[in-house]
């Protein structure tokens, strides 16, 4: 099979604090080692159950997080977070079969653990009226090219939220949220283990998932919190912009939506 991982750093083993995901701050050489952490053991139950080809979209911040050193050496990753774009989201295309979110969270304004949509200044995401997070917007790209969700890792609150939107994915949770900046953490044992296990039970029941879809055409809303991001998305995106500050954009596809709006971001 061919699998595409997805990972971002606020939902992995023992992240609590934004320092931990900051590239700025002394804090974040343990975020670091958690991330590899868990890609590796999600990886390793992969592998367990065939040679498959895995690829890695490194998510998280500059998308120049993931050290090649200390992945698995069959992994090949996509860095540098290029645009997404119809039909190649990101490295994602129609021949994969399956994508796995490691290290998620829940979308923003739900008071939970480390809670965002993409960008801090981002209120609210809706897809043709669901307000979604990260976890919805990477699922539905997937399936407007019939890549169906078959693993999520995170925070319990995100865990939630991806069975919310897709009933049978399989949910391995690595902490559980009590607020934005605490969580009761698992050990490091558990965290590989659990992990390794559900990535061997998702590969093993691949063929089961179904994609996750929209009705198209796609209606993608974006609520903006004023000030200096916002200001400059609202002035590339003039006619998009609604009287209550929010970015509206009907595309015949999500992935055409997003596009325009991540070519408008500062």
């Amino acid at each position: 099979m061919k699998l595409m991982i997805r990972c971002d750093m606020e939902g992995v083993t023992g992240v609590v604090h934004p320092t931990q995901a900051s590239a700025e701050s002394p804090d974040f050489s343990y975020g670091l080692e958690m991330l590899h952490h868990d890609i590796n053991a999600v990886v390793d139950g992969l592998l367990t159950t065939g040679d498959h080809e895995i690829w890695i979209y490194d998510m998280h911040f500059s998308g120049r997080s993931l050290h090649m050193a200390r992945l698995d050496p069959h992994v090949r990753v996509v860095c540098g977070k290029p645009h997404y774009r119809p039909g190649n989201v990101g490295g994602l295309t129609s021949d994969f079969d399956g994508l796995i979110l490691v290290g998620f969270h829940s979308k923003a304004g739900t008071g939970q653990l480390l809670a965002h949509s993409y960008e801090r200044h981002i209120q609210d995401i809706r897809l043709n009226n669901i307000s979604v997070g990260e976890i919805g917007i990477e699922a539905a790209l997937a399936g407007e090219m019939a890549v169906p969700p078959i693993l999520v890792t995170g925070d319990s609150a995100g865990c939630a939220e991806a069975h919310a939107l897709v009933e049978d994915v399989v949910t391995v949770a690595v902490k559980d949220s009590l607020g934005p900046t605490t969580a009761v953490c698992y050990p490091t044992a558990d965290t590989g283990a659990r992990p390794r296990a559900g990535a061997r039970l998702a590969a093993e029941r691949a063929d089961e998932f179904e994609p996750f879809r929209v009705k198209h055409p796609a209606t993608l809303s974006i609520g903006l919190e004023n000030g200096p991001f916002a200001d400059h998305v609202r002035g590339k995106m003039g006619p998009h912009t609604q009287k209550d500050g929010s970015i509206r954009v009907q595309a015949d596809s999500l992935a055409l939506a997003w596009q325009k709006f991540l070519e408008a971001k500062p």
